[in-house]
């Protein structure tokens, strides 16, 4: 198990105002959250006092590359019309299966700041989750 005291103080606040057990601590220091049982968010501090939230919004594996590769195009056409109201943006993978959600938070934010970000995220993530699924079947 990896020791709470090494996560940034903001995290470990968080953590205690909502009750989170040392166990959603992964051993590489990500803090791994569930929001209303379905949205899995983690949460990485970097070294510099930032913190990189990410989510899984789609498997890419599932659909032979061209048809991936349409979806992601109308996928990032979706994207572009929301970049100016949200501050999160879709990322692959390193390996290229995956689109993932993501977005970097400023230096040591402060807990309301920091759930704020995080309603937010969840938010685009569930908007996220129900357009690429509608692409993924050809609506």
């Amino acid at each position: 198990m990896v020791d709470v005291q090494r996560l940034p103080q903001v995290l470990r606040a968080y953590m205690s105002v909502h009750g989170i057990d040392a166990g959603a601590i992964r051993q590489d220091g990500r803090l791994a959250l569930t929001f209303d049982g379905r949205w899995r968010v983690q949460v990485r501090p970097l070294a510099d006092g930032r913190c990189v939230l990410v989510a899984l919004v789609m498997e890419l594996r599932q659909f032979p590359e061209i048809r991936a590769d349409d979806v992601l195009v109308r996928l990032g056409q979706y994207a572009s019309g929301l970049i100016r109201d949200h501050r999160s943006t879709l990322a692959m993978d390193e390996g290229g299966d995956r689109l993932l959600l993501q977005q970097v938070l400023e230096a040591a934010p402060t807990l309301p700041q920091l759930e704020e970000a995080l309603g937010d995220f969840v938010n685009v993530l569930a908007f996220w989750n129900r357009t690429s699924q509608m692409e993924a079947a050809g609506r």
